[in-house]
């Protein structure tokens, strides 16, 4: 019961830290960042606990289960974090329609306002200003970090056993 808990405030601080850190100073890279609060979060609440401020004893295959369970929830979460940090198309219609209420919203203005929504070049967008990509020219590159990036992609399809390319 001490891992569900553990897991659960350490997630919780995390998550606390990433909106104090979101209303302060919106980072560039939201991805990076996430990554970088939640890796901070709970090592300074192992220096806490070390230091004895909350001196706690746990048993290495406990603090296995802790370690593991944070780091799927932690990895889990940045992919669903990249996946909405951009409002999907269904949701920007809604949110079109809403505003048009109470007379509606006409299906012209709606074909419009969306001709001009790309999602692949705002994705792009959020890759460059996350330094992930480079766009010169109207040509497109990796920067060193997308490269580790890819790096990292590449490993884990060949870990599970994707094949390139889908």
């Amino acid at each position: 019961m001490f891992v569900l808990f553990g897991v659960a405030g350490l997630l919780l601080a995390s998550f606390l830290v990433q909106l104090a850190v979101w209303r302060i100073a919106f980072p560039r890279s939201q991805t990076r960042a996430l990554l970088v609060i939640f890796t901070i979060v709970p090592l300074c609440a192992a220096g806490l606990a070390v230091a004895g401020i909350h001196a706690f004893s746990m048993s290495p295959a406990d603090a296995t289960r802790l370690i593991l369970a944070y780091v799927a929830f932690t990895l889990s979460y940045a992919v669903i974090y990249s996946a909405i940090e951009h409002q999907s198309p269904a949701l920007s219609i809604i949110t079109q329609v809403a505003e048009a209420e109470p007379e509606g919203c006409r299906t012209a203005d709606l074909e419009a306002r969306f001709a001009e929504d790309n999602p692949i070049t705002d994705r792009i967008g959020i890759m460059v200003r996350g330094a992930w990509l480079s766009s010169s020219h109207d040509v497109i590159t990796l920067t060193p970090a997308g490269e580790t990036y890819a790096k990292i992609f590449e490993y884990a399809a060949g870990f599970v056993g994707i094949a390139d390319g889908g």
